[in-house]
């Protein structure tokens, strides 16, 4: 949990300084979590289907064929990987300090915010572990606001630059700022986290429109299967309008 005070360490004046970060957490948990949950439930499906009988048979495609639906709509709204990449360089570690380390910096960027991850090459420099994984989301935690907010990082600036200013104030590494703050600025001409926030936005709308109705087909298409073919084939034109979002 992050606490989001606008002059987070004002009671202290002097410089972060923050031990290493020895438990880094390396997995998407909201990816795995729904991968996870559809998997088991198609392996459930799969282990108790009597493939002799043609008409299970077929009730463990259907089943199939909705599961795969459901996890691809999810797990494209909650996953880091609408745009993804990497870069290694030689960059300084730390502020206040001319050391320079060798690292590899990753960039992951989803609907709902970026993530960031600086590792070491290798992990182990200078007597510590280097791997940060950083999330800086611009919508709530309920995704029920994209809001942009005002410039600057205040109580009234959106949600990726407050988490910034935060960051600052952690004393995370200088690349992995560096990057995040692209997405923080928004004037002169720079203004990728905007144009980011408002695709994001208008494809989680999409996708959960899409997403509804799929499940109005499923229902209609257990007696009327006409119109359940038709909601279908809406959700289905849905998504491909998400894609050239």
């Amino acid at each position: 949990n992050v606490s989001l005070d606008p002059f987070p360490g004002h009671c202290y004046p002097g410089p972060p300084v923050f031990a290493a970060n020895p438990t880094a957490f390396e997995g998407d948990y909201k990816t795995a979590s729904v991968a996870a949950f559809f998997l088991a439930l198609f392996i459930s499906a799969l282990v108790s289907t009597d493939f002799s009988n043609s008409r299970k048979t077929l009730r463990f495609f259907g089943l199939g064929f909705i599961t795969a639906v459901f996890s691809v709509i999810l797990i494209t709204i909650y996953s880091r990987s609408w745009v993804e990449g990497y870069v290694e360089v030689r960059t300084q570690y730390k502020a206040y300090s001319s050391r320079e380390i060798d690292a590899r910096i990753g960039l992951h960027i989803g609907q709902t915010g970026i993530n960031v991850t600086f590792e070491g090459l290798p992990h182990s420099q200078g007597g510590e572990q280097i791997d940060y994984n950083e999330d800086f989301d611009w919508a709530s935690p309920s995704r029920a606001t994209f809001s942009q907010g005002r410039n600057g990082f205040s109580v009234f600036a959106n949600r990726l630059n407050q988490r910034f200013r935060q960051a600052q104030f952690d004393g995370l590494p200088i690349a992995l700022l560096a990057v995040a703050e692209w997405f923080s600025l928004d004037g002169d001409g720079i203004r990728w986290g905007r144009y980011y926030r408002l695709a994001g936005y208008y494809a989680f709308v999409l996708e959960y429109t899409a997403l509804g109705i799929f499940v109005l087909s499923i229902l209609f298409g257990l007696f009327r299967l006409r119109v359940g073919t038709v909601l279908m084939m809406a959700s289905g034109a849905t998504l491909l309008l998400t894609t050239s979002v």
